[in-house]
């Protein structure tokens, strides 16, 4: 038996002062001691089970496996980046990014991720891409 001096057995730490932590430990969990330190079997919200540092633990240091930043998202709600409009963040993700469905200024509706909207790769349904051929060809012609 271990010697520890904080028992975390049942824990969810988002109960115990860190409320955006994703991790909880069993009920039925034993500490392991390795060298100086004492680590628990933490279980994320998304299953992962892994040894975390009891001390980063109950810190906040460590507060999920890394899935939270998977699951983080910027709120771009009514945003407009060029002709779209930001409405609400999808649970797809694209290359890691979370895609935004999103109201053209023309009335039709497109997905987007974060990053192409914010980097100005995605400004529109289509419509203005459209529209600038329109303009090129008018002004070819005069």
């Amino acid at each position: 038996m271990i010697d520890i001096k904080i028992n975390m057995q049942g824990w969810k730490l988002s109960e115990h002062g860190i409320p955006d932590s994703f991790y909880s430990i069993p009920e039925d969990a034993e500490p392991i001691k390795q060298g100086n330190k004492i680590y628990w079997p933490a279980i994320c919200k998304c299953g992962t089970q892994k040894l975390v540092e009891g001390t980063k633990l109950r810190s906040g240091h460590t507060k999920s496996c890394g899935c939270k930043k998977k699951f983080a998202t910027v709120d771009l709600t009514n945003q407009t980046f060029t002709y779209l409009t930001a409405l609400y963040p999808l649970s797809e993700r694209r290359y890691g990014n979370v895609v935004w469905h999103c109201q053209c200024k023309c009335g039709n509706y497109t997905d987007a991720t974060v990053a192409s909207l914010k980097n100005g790769a995605v400004r529109s349904c289509g419509c203005l891409q459209k529209e600038s051929a329109v303009r090129r060809a008018y002004h070819l012609e005069n």
